[in-house]
């Protein structure tokens, strides 16, 4: 019985020795109580760059960055045996001097009367997700100033809908700098337009309703009397259509508007200025219409 059962211990620690060696994504070793290498598998090999050889009886601190070597290790190989386990998620040294990003666990190792011998450690290398994440937040970062940076004011929202899909509202999601500039009032993320502009005239969520619906983009004109402004709007829906999210690109032209207007109203009296000949005449007849335009 005693023969069967060591050769059972041997064949299943044989098998588990292939398994790790197996195991190339994943870098996994062992250490003693005093955190020296006693076992290193081939994803470890390729992951640090080290050979088994060059790493049986090091301490497994060189594979921690030089800032973490005070303290990191010894406080994590604590945390895995008072604890049960140590999950882990840092920077490593490989042996070229490169770093890598790893994500893994420390788990103490026992032998068979339970008794705490050393560590497991198994590592995933992350690094790619890491740079991948680190150069999305700073694309988001440039994205972000020149959000805040442009002159247009820029918005997302969110359609709400009633039971029959109609567009009744709409909630603010997002607004750059330029926004309340331009529209002189703060479109408090979260609220509603009918909560922050009780006048706003019906057609506005009807523009961005239907471009939720339809996904064709729109640009528009209009006179928001309830702001006194006019504004010239863009908008596009983005992302999943369920969400019915639309972003607005907006600018204020009331100064062009204005020059329109002047322009027009020049024309309009030249011309009727045009067939006068009479001084009083002309004169009433401008004043009555300069009057009429400012009034």
């Amino acid at each position: 019985m005693g023969v069967t059962n060591h050769q059972s211990f041997k064949e299943n620690a044989a098998q588990e020795r292939l398994i790790l060696e197996a195991a190339k994504d994943y870098a996994i070793f062992t250490t003693d109580l005093q955190r020296r290498v006693i076992s290193w598998n081939a994803g470890a090999e390729n992951l640090f760059g080290y050979t088994k050889a060059e790493m049986l009886g090091q301490l497994a601190d060189i594979l921690y960055v030089p800032e973490d070597r005070p303290d990191v290790p010894e406080r994590e190989a604590e945390q895995a045996q008072t604890e049960g386990r140590a999950e882990t998620e840092r920077w490593h040294l490989c042996r070229d001097g490169s770093r890598i990003y790893g994500s893994g666990v420390i788990t103490p190792l026992r032998d068979d009367t339970g008794t705490v011998v050393g560590l497991v450690k198994i590592v995933r290398d992350l690094t790619r997700q890491k740079q991948a994440e680190k150069a999305l937040a700073a694309s988001e970062e440039k994205f972000r100033t020149l959000f805040n940076l442009i002159d247009e004011g820029v918005s997302t929202f969110e359609v709400i809908v009633d039971e029959q899909g109609k567009a009744v509202n709409i909630r603010y999601l997002e607004n750059n700098a330029a926004v309340k500039k331009i529209l002189g009032i703060e479109l408090t993320v979260g609220k509603t337009a009918r909560e922050v502009i009780p006048e706003l005239e019906e057609h506005w969520i009807e523009a961005i309703g239907n471009v939720a619906r339809t996904g064709e983009p729109t640009r528009t004109e209009y006179r928001v009397e309830s702001l006194d402004k006019w504004i010239s709007a863009y908008f596009l829906r983005v992302g999943d259509p369920d969400n019915r999210n639309v972003v607005a690109v907006y600018a204020d032209i009331i100064d062009r508007k204005r020059q329109e207007a002047n322009l027009a109203f020049l024309a309009e009296v030249s011309l009727d200025l045009g067939g006068l000949t009479n001084i009083d005449e002309t004169m009433n007849v401008l004043g009555a219409k300069i009057g009429a335009y400012f009034r």
